[in-house]
C-alpha cells in the first residue's frame, strides 16, 4: 500500500496564462502504520443541461474502496486530503469540482457539479488512514443564502486540528457565491464564510467539513493570506512556532480548493484560489493567485508533521504512475 502522498496546486487563469505548480510528497515510515490510497473514478457523461434544469445532476457515486481495492480503513481514522478532476472543457471552471467525503468504513462518495452538456472525465482522490488522528466528518444541511455560519464539534486541540472540507455549489458563474473558505474559530467552532452570499433559490452550499484532530507529535499552524485588488502576490509573516521546516506542508482548507472573494460576477477560479508553497529557510507560508480586480483572502494550515512518522521528500525526477481505475458499484443514469 502506498505510504506518500501528493500535495500539489495548480490553477491556469485567462488573465494569467502561465501555470503555477507546487508539490510536495510526504513519505510515512512503516512504522507509522500510514497508509495511502491513490485512486480513479471513471464519471460518465452528463446530457445538455444548459436550461438550468439539471445543473447538480450527477446524484452520488458511491465506491467501496475496501471490496474494489483491498484498502481497509475506519472512518474515524480516515480522510480525504486531495481530490480533483480531469478537465472537462467547461466554460464554467467551477463545473470541474467535486464533492468527496467518507461515507462508512468502507465507502467513499462522490457528487460532482457539472452543468451543460459535459463529457465522461475522471476523478481522482486520495484517501489517508492515519492510526494517529480523530476525524469528525460533518456533513451539513444544504444551505442557500448565508454569507458566513458557524458550525458546532466536538472539541479538539486548534493546535493539532486541520480543517479540511468538500464543497460544491448549484449555482452559475458567481466567483464569491460559488466559493468558500472554513476557519477554525475555536476549540469547538467551524466557521465558513463566502465572499458573496447566494441567492434565496440558488447557489447551494452543499459541505462536508472533515475536522481531523493529530493525536500524536504532529504540529499545525493557522493563517490566512490576504491578496489586494490586482495583487498575485501574498505571503505569510515568519511562522515561529515551527521547530522542524523540513517536515512542514502547507494545505488549503478545501479538499480541492478553498477561498473566498467579493468578485459577484465570472467563474474564473484562479482570482480567488492560490497556488501554496513553504519556504523552508524563512519558515513562511506563500501564495500565487491569478490578476483579479478583486481581494480575495485564502485560509491556511501549517502541517508540521511529527518527524518520526513522516517527513516531505524532495521532488519526483519522474512522473509517478497513474493511479488505479476503480469502477463505481453504482454509476448515475
Amino acid at each position: 500500500t502506498p505510504t506518500a502522498v501528493v500535495f500539489n496546486r495548480t490553477e491556469p487563469g485567462v488573465n494569467h496564462p502561465d501555470v503555477v505548480l507546487a508539490y510536495c510528497v510526504v513519505q510515512f515510515t512503516a512504522a507509522s502504520n500510514v497508509r495511502v490510497l491513490h485512486a480513479a473514478v471513471p464519471l460518465p457523461q452528463i446530457p445538455d443541461c444548459s436550461s438550468g434544469t439539471c445543473v447538480f445532476a450527477a446524484p452520488n457515486i458511491t465506491i467501496d474502496v475496501t471490496q474494489a481495492h483491498g484498502f481497509v480503513f475506519e472512518k474515524r481514522r480516515a480522510f480525504v486530503v486531495e481530490a480533483s478532476m480531469a478537465e472537462t472543457g467547461s466554460s464554467w471552471a467551477s463545473n470541474d469540482w467535486l464533492h468527496v467525503r467518507v461515507g462508512s468504513d468502507t465507502q467513499i462518495v462522490i457528487n460532482h457539479r457539472r452543468s451543460g452538456s459535459t463529457p465522461a472525465t475522471t476523478a481522482y482522490f486520495q484517501l489517508v488512514s492515519h492510526p494517529d488522528v480523530d476525524v469528525q466528518h460533518v456533513q451539513l444541511v444544504p444551505d442557500f443564502s448565508t454569507l458566513t455560519r458557524d458550525v458546532p464539534i466536538t472539541a479538539v486541540d486548534p493546535s493539532k486540528t486541520l480543517i479540511k472540507a468538500a464543497f460544491v455549489t448549484d449555482g452559475g458563474t458567481s466567483l464569491g457565491r460559488n466559493t468558500a473558505d472554513f476557519r477554525l474559530t475555536s476549540a469547538t467552532n467551524v466557521n465558513v464564510v463566502r465572499g458573496v452570499a447566494g441567492t434565496a433559490t440558488s447557489y447551494t452550499l452543499r459541505t462536508t467539513i472533515q475536522v481531523i484532530e493529530f493525536t500524536d507529535n504532529t504540529r499545525v499552524h493557522h493563517g490566512e493570506l490576504a491578496f489586494a485588488v490586482n495583487a498575485t502576490h501574498a505571503s505569510s509573516a515568519a511562522i515561529a512556532a515551527v521547530a522542524d521546516a523540513g517536515a512542514t506542508v502547507p494545505f488549503h482548507s478545501g479538499v480541492h480548493y478553498a477561498g473566498r472573494t467579493t468578485h459577484a460576477t465570472g467563474d474564473q477560479v484562479g482570482e480567488v484560489y492560490a497556488t501554496l508553497r513553504f519556504d523552508y529557510a524563512t519558515a513562511r507560508v506563500h501564495g500565487v493567485r491569478e490578476l483579479s480586480t478583486s481581494e480575495s483572502h485564502v485560509v491556511y494550515s501549517a502541517v508540521e508533521f511529527d518527524a518520526g512518522a513522516a517527513a516531505p521528500l524532495a521532488p519526483l525526477a519522474a512522473p509517478p504512475t497513474p493511479p488505479p481505475s476503480i469502477t463505481p458499484t453504482a454509476a448515475p443514469t
